[in-house]
């Protein structure tokens, strides 16, 4: 009996796969897997209006969706996508160390889905022209 239970369980294991799947991506995209991102906006670019004007208006167009904000922001770029977020009814969530954030990532706020958008460009430049 205790090996038809083992076999069971290897079985069921190679199915559903293991929790720790690509986490490292999901640590440098404050905890999203990239196939769920809409649109990112890095660190360096968090200041540039027009990339501000763009992510607010793919939520307003995209609805459902939720952001990610980089604790490791100042609080006056926090605010901004807080405010975005509100404006728009999205779920926000802020992102530190000690949840999911790789400290060397460059992303400082994500607009994602629960399920896979397959966007070929997810940064806000690549929307921007």
């Amino acid at each position: 009996m205790k090996h038809n239970k083992d076999i069971n369980n290897y079985i069921q294991k190679e199915f559903s796969g293991t929790n720790n799947f690509k986490q490292s991506e999901k640590n440098q995209y404050l905890g999203v897997l990239v196939e769920r991102i809409y649109i990112l906006i890095k660190k360096s670019d968090v200041n540039n209006k027009a990339y501000q004007t763009t992510i607010e208006n793919i939520i307003a167009n995209n609805p459902g969706g939720k952001i990610k904000i980089n604790a490791d922001l100042e609080m006056k770029s926090r605010l901004t996508f807080i405010k975005i977020a509100q404006k728009h009814n999205t779920p926000f969530t802020l992102v530190d160390n000690d949840t999911s954030l790789d400290s060397t990532t460059q992303v400082a706020a994500i607009y994602h889905f629960e399920q896979p958008t397959h966007q070929d460009k997810i940064d806000v430049s690549e929307f921007t022209m």
